[in-house]
């Protein structure tokens, strides 16, 4: 039969991309909901999208990005702290270390998402 690391291996692999699978899924839906900020439920790949037309577009179209990156950044640190957890084997240290760097990227995404309403609050009061 296999080797137990390969059956964990595979069984992260399957696990990561259902995650991908599901996480690419939400573009469209997340796109439409952010009413917030008129313009930055343009941002995608058409043709438009590189178009700025006011102050307002370029700043909505620039943390739309930010956001993007930091929530990928968040991703990858927790599937990275996942993983350090995972082969840690019985050291506390390193387990210790993975559940802190978990701990922080939570706390790193709250921040963020706060930013975020926050900045969208007052852009919305701003085009009222």
């Amino acid at each position: 039969m296999h080797s137990p690391k390969l059956q964990k291996l595979t069984i992260l692999l399957v696990i990561f991309l259902a995650f991908f699978v599901f996480l690419s899924q939400g573009h469209n839906v997340l796109a439409t909901a952010m009413k917030s900020l008129e313009d930055t439920k343009n941002i995608g790949f058409g043709k438009d999208s590189l178009k700025i037309t006011d102050a307002q577009t370029g700043i909505g179209q620039l943390l739309g990005v930010i956001l993007s990156l930091l929530g990928l950044a968040f991703f990858l640190l927790i599937v990275y702290a996942g993983f350090k957890w995972m082969f840690a084997r019985d050291n506390a240290s390193e387990v210790t270390k993975a559940k802190e760097m978990i701990t922080n990227a939570i706390i790193g995404l709250v921040v963020v998402l706060t930013a975020y309403a926050i900045t969208s609050f007052i852009g919305g009061q701003l085009t009222k």
